[in-house]
């Protein structure tokens, strides 16, 4: 892993959001707890003070893969505000009673675009990248019924 990568995942630690799902992790994570974050920080400020170092060349077979980009919640309307929230307390009730991780569920990104669908139909939510056949099969009745409430 490189330095860059290394700083962010930190970062969003520190912040209290998970660095795989872009969840804010709930107050009860250890994340949240005060002498964990302020460890989080003060281990930033020393990678980010030793980043002048130079770094020795990982050897990888394959590249990584960007970072996705960052939602932007503001980019939503106030109605898709609501909708986008509905969405993630339905995912977060989903991920509780199978007992599997959110993101198993669906992503931020899947949410945040579903958020902005007019059409509910099968066909716009399996047109959701990463959220087609299985999953939309699985919860695209149960995400209408929610979002037409």
């Amino acid at each position: 892993m490189d330095r860059p990568e290394t700083l962010r995942i930190l970062q969003l630690l520190a912040d209290g959001v998970d660095p795989h799902s872009g969840e804010v992790f709930e107050n009860s994570s250890p994340y949240q707890h005060p002498q964990v974050v302020r460890a989080l920080f003060h281990a930033l400020k020393v990678l980010e003070k030793t980043a002048t170092a130079p770094e020795a060349p990982a050897s990888k077979t394959a590249p990584e893969k960007p970072a996705p980009p960052e939602l932007n919640l503001s980019e939503l309307s106030g109605e898709e505000q609501e909708r986008f929230e509905k969405l993630r307390a339905w995912r977060t009730e989903q991920a509780r009673k199978q007992n599997t991780p959110q993101y198993t569920v669906a992503h931020n990104r899947q949410l945040f675009e579903m958020a902005q669908l007019k059409d509910l139909s099968f066909a716009s939510l399996s047109g959701i990248k990463g959220f087609g056949g299985k999953r939309a099969e699985k919860y695209a009745e149960e995400i209408q019924r929610l979002l037409e409430e």
